[in-house]
């Protein structure tokens, strides 16, 4: 434990310097699936978020829904449909409820699994490509070290 005198706090350094690697480590790992998810198979991150949530899902979703289980904003998905839509050959399709036309219905289209069963392989092989340098053993221990800081 250190004290920190203009704060009067004890606390000890190697755990903060820990936090604060976690954060770096976190952001360089984001940035590398996701870069690469993006340069091999032209897709943003939203994106495949919301294709695989649509191909996961058993039934359509209502675009609420969907934004809940991606969590952002219905106008974000709105607006990420929207563009979705309007390509060459649409990933997604959207129907009304004739009940009520302000609420809309999303699914994944037969292209749209296409393109996740092409892509979701190089993107599965990219994620353990990323921990190849640790052994087993060392993955396994890693991630019962992260579960047991998370639980607290």
């Amino acid at each position: 434990m250190r004290i920190h005198h203009d704060l009067g706090i004890d606390f000890d350094a190697n755990g903060v310097t820990l936090m604060l690697q976690f954060v770096s480590v976190a952001s360089f790992i984001h940035d590398h699936i996701f870069g690469h998810l993006r340069q091999v198979c032209d897709c943003s991150e939203g994106r495949f978020d919301l294709l695989m949530t649509l191909r996961s899902a058993e039934r359509p979703l209502l675009v609420t829904e969907l934004a809940g289980r991606i969590m952002v904003k219905p106008s974000t998905v709105t607006q990420m449909l929207s563009r979705m839509r309007k390509e060459k050959v649409p990933l997604v399709s959207m129907t009304t409820d004739p009940g009520n036309r302000r609420r809309h219905y999303v699914s994944i289209t037969d292209a749209g699994n296409e393109f996740i069963e092409r892509n979701l392989p190089l993107h599965v092989k990219d994620l353990a490509q990323f921990t190849a340098s640790l052994s087993k053993d060392e993955r396994g221990e890693l991630v019962r070290l992260i579960n047991k800081l998370i639980a607290g």
